[in-house]
């Protein structure tokens, strides 16, 4: 490893050291807060409920940093010490193409990561989500679900691997553009392939079983003249007590996913607004925006890929042989920093985002009460983080806070 490769890992020791400062930034904001209860927090959480949350969420922080102290040496001890250049050579002596070399590489290197967080994940599934009665996952099901992922992401891999080290090794200076046309519209497939073939190995779908909430969703769609096919009902509360709703499909074929949980904790009423902010996503572009901004900087980082991967400068720096799979690798070490730089930005835009929908949720409901009572029994429910330090909101908060939605929607 060269000064560059030193100064390459440099920053990207800041970048941890800065998050881990973000961390204990919020930290120190709920342990302020614990102190002392904000008096406009008590009159909506209550004492009880407002002293949960934040225990609940000092514990994520507090294993979230400890988590980070504990990948950081991980990350960086395989350069130090020389161990990734050896299995270097070990791949390149054991496969003879570099398809094979690049889908065993990162595959052994997403379950070098898989490892050293499976203890945190373990922890924080079996006895931090449980003590605040939100895991009801079992150990089975948890070894189920990560033996079905991995087979999944071990699939995608491949593919998406295969198919650009072939662009890069036959389709000449062009190769990025042709990489990252496959990789956005592989990205559509997925999308479009995973409520259908995906999803369904992991949970149980089932048309909603409410007729009178199934008729309140038909009409609030119908109103906001949203191409709503079909609603169905999923099994979460096997996995956990957290409650959600999402949207699938394209065109004409758009559906609605609700989690039992929610049909639990919720009213009729309260499940249509939710849905009527999720409506006003689409309805505003947000989703479109997205996908347009994910597309750019798919287009963007493949011709930077495309300028730097043949140049043995970035082989150099870390002492590495020049190989197709490898300068993968660099490459995502190299670019890792510019979604540090751009989170700012993109959480900034998606908590915009909510507040429009939200506009567009009382507009469409025309139950402005209804909506903030919704919104605080979902707050509640999962025991979000009442009020975030502000630097760490910046950077993390893809939701505004509760206060800050119903101050907007008062106005």
């Amino acid at each position: 490893m060269n000064f560059f490769g030193i100064l390459i890992l440099t920053v990207l020791f800041f970048i941890d050291l800065f998050e881990i400062f973000l961390k204990f930034l919020n930290l120190k904001q709920i342990k302020k807060l614990q102190k002392k209860l904000p008096e406009n927090l008590i009159k909506i959480f209550s004492v009880e409920k407002l002293k949960t949350a934040l225990n609940y969420q000092e514990e994520k922080n507090k294993l979230d940093i400890f988590t980070k102290f504990v990948n950081i040496p991980f990350f960086y001890l395989l350069f130090i010490t020389g161990f990734l250049n050896l299995f270097i050579t070990y791949i390149n002596n054991s496969f003879n193409n570099e398809i094979s070399r690049g889908i065993f590489f990162f595959i052994a290197f997403i379950l070098y990561n898989f490892l050293i967080n499976l203890p945190f994940t373990l922890y924080d599934t079996f006895k931090v989500e449980k003590k605040y009665g939100f895991n009801r996952m079992t150990v089975k099901l948890f070894i189920k679900d990560t033996i079905i992922s991995g087979i999944i992401s071990f699939v995608i891999l491949s593919v998406v691997l295969a198919v650009i080290i072939t662009f890069i090794k036959y389709a000449g200076n062009l190769w990025w553009l042709y990489a990252a046309i496959f990789v956005s519209l592989f990205s559509f497939f997925i999308t479009y392939v995973y409520p259908t073939f995906i999803a369904p190995l992991f949970n149980k779908f089932e048309p909603l079983k409410d007729e009178d909430l199934k008729n309140k969703i038909f009409q609030i769609s119908k109103k906001a003249n949203f191409p709503l096919d079909k609603i169905f009902q999923m099994d979460a509360s096997k996995r956990s007590t957290h409650s959600n709703a999402y949207f699938t499909g394209f065109g004409k074929k758009r559906r609605i996913v609700l989690f039992d949980t929610l049909l639990e904790k919720h009213l009729p009423e309260e499940i249509v607004s939710i849905l009527a902010h999720e409506i006003g996503h689409f309805k505003l572009g947000h989703i479109k925006k997205m996908l347009l901004i994910s597309n750019i900087m798919i287009f963007v980082i493949f011709y930077f890929m495309g300028l730097i991967i043949n140049d043995s400068f970035i082989y150099n720096a870390f002492g590495f042989d020049k190989h197709i799979y490898i300068g993968l690798f660099v490459c995502m070490i190299l670019f890792s920093p510019g979604n540090f730089i751009l989170q700012p930005f993109m959480s900034f835009l998606s908590r915009k985002h909510e507040f429009e929908a939200d506009k567009f949720a009382v507009k469409l409901i025309n139950q402005k009460d209804v909506f903030i009572n919704t919104l605080i029994k979902l707050y509640k429910d999962n025991l979000a983080n009442p009020l975030p330090a502000k630097l760490y909101k910046i950077f993390y908060y893809s939701h505004p806070t509760l206060l800050e939605r119903i101050e907007e929607i008062k106005k």
